[in-house]
């Protein structure tokens, strides 16, 4: 199966430095030119948009 791309569930639930780092990795040894999107609950687009910032726009995020 050729994947593209990971969704990630309840990202906030996993703390920044592990995703941070597992993005890298998997833009290093995986694929960098994977869709990564995770799926974040909260109702702060500065907050988001800090986190973004902190993953290095790397990933993408939604909220339901």
């Amino acid at each position: 199966m050729k994947l593209r791309g990971m969704r990630l569930d309840a990202i906030k639930h996993y703390s920044f430095a592990f995703l941070r780092d597992f993005v890298r990795y998997t833009r290093q040894y995986v694929n960098s030119n994977w869709f990564l999107v995770g799926e974040y609950w909260r109702e702060d687009s500065e907050f988001l948009a800090r986190y973004l910032e902190y993953m290095g726009y790397e990933i993408s995020l939604f909220d339901v």
